[in-house]
């Protein structure tokens, strides 16, 4: 994806949902106009930019959404190039009016539940929030409130975190597409996760210099503001996160 007059150009799509096999359904949840300011709402679009150019380069994309795109929502996005004619799915209603309340899984981090395979019968929300950690547990306590289901990413069964347990938008998009690829928690979040904020749990062992686990970073040397780890670490540290999840 590249940037151009500030605003995302996208390269031509690769590979179009319509003609993927590849049922499973992301969601990021942009319902959250009350709690963020214009720069953290544009710090989000931003990062669901990064989330589409991963998904398009991927040779089997996932059925990605983005919900509650209402006119403010709209009009900022706009206003930096995203969405536009993009291959995904752009929703103005809430996740509850787009999907069937009991497909939602909603990803956060305070959740007893650890998810453990993805299910194409399933919706799996990322809450759209950037908010510097001044709403802990928003995204949980809406899902218990609207008694949808719920887990956190197993990230603590596979990894210690060196740094603040928090993730962007698009590391968590990101963690979900290469588990999808390859089928192993501990591999996705090698390939994903910046090296700096992650030890790996000495019991499980290292692997991160596998060549196979580098084959799997999404062509990210294509395009220079794709989802590289150098990008991502750029602004996680003090401004796009939201919570481990």
């Amino acid at each position: 994806m590249e940037k151009e007059n500030g605003t995302f150009q996208p390269k031509p799509q690769k590979y179009r949902m319509s003609e993927s096999s590849n049922k499973l359904r992301i969601a990021i949840d942009l319902s959250f106009s009350d709690y963020m300011v214009l720069a953290d709402h544009k710090n989000a679009l931003t990062q669901v930019g990064y989330c589409y150019s991963s998904n398009r380069k991927y040779c089997n994309p996932l059925q990605f959404y983005a919900c509650g795109v209402d006119e403010k929502v709209s009009e900022i996005a706009k206003s930096i190039g995203v969405f536009g004619n993009w291959d995904m799915h752009v929703k103005s209603g809430k996740i509850d009016e787009v999907f069937d309340k009991s497909d939602i899984v909603y990803l956060c981090a305070e959740s007893e539940n650890v998810l453990e395979e993805l299910d194409d019968k399933k919706v799996y929300i990322i809450g759209g929030l950037v908010d510097h950690n001044h709403h802990k547990g928003l995204c949980y306590g809406i899902a218990q409130e609207k008694g949808y289901g719920h887990a956190r990413l197993p990230i603590e069964e596979n990894m210690k975190l060196d740094s603040r347990k928090v993730l962007t938008i698009n590391h968590v998009f990101d963690i979900l597409i290469n588990f999808d690829i390859t089928k192993d928690w501990k591999k996705a979040l090698l390939i994903v996760m910046p090296e700096r904020k992650r030890k790996l749990d000495s019991k499980k062992g290292d692997d991160s210099q596998n060549p196979k686990n580098k084959e799997l970073k999404m062509d990210e040397d294509d395009d220079e503001q794709d989802t590289s780890d150098d990008e991502m670490d750029q602004e996680s540290d003090e401004k796009d996160t939201v919570e481990k999840v």
